[in-house]
């Protein structure tokens, strides 16, 4: 569906080099643009360890906020390609151990280019 992409992978160039990776899921809803990408990391055996709070360490100490605007970037160049105004709207990192979500708000300004 043009409206969803799985395992998109992305390849753009960056001063002398280029940024490479994959996107989980790319979709498409009312307009917008979302990313999902699968987290496995354990943080404990207990649903308590899976707060809001641990997820935003985990993803703190991953640098996972960094790859989300790397992400958004991607998907943002490559929608260009078709749009005018393409956004991404949230980003959803979902915790896979303890089938929970992070959402969050890309911020491009994380990138050190931008």
């Amino acid at each position: 569906s043009k409206d969803m992409w799985l395992e998109m992978e992305f390849l753009y160039p960056y001063q002398s080099s280029f940024i490479k990776g994959f996107i989980d899921l790319v979709f498409r809803y009312e307009g917008s643009y979302y990313i999902l990408d699968w987290k496995t990391n354990f943080l404990g055996s207990s649903d308590e360890e899976y707060s809001l709070e641990k997820m935003q360490q985990c993803m703190e100490k991953n640098e996972y906020f960094l790859q989300a605007s790397i992400y958004t970037e991607a998907v943002c160049r490559y929608t260009s390609l078709f749009e005018k105004k393409a956004t991404v709207s949230s980003v959803i990192y979902f915790f896979v151990r303890g089938k929970k979500p992070f959402v969050f708000k890309p911020n491009l300004k994380r990138l050190l280019w931008k």
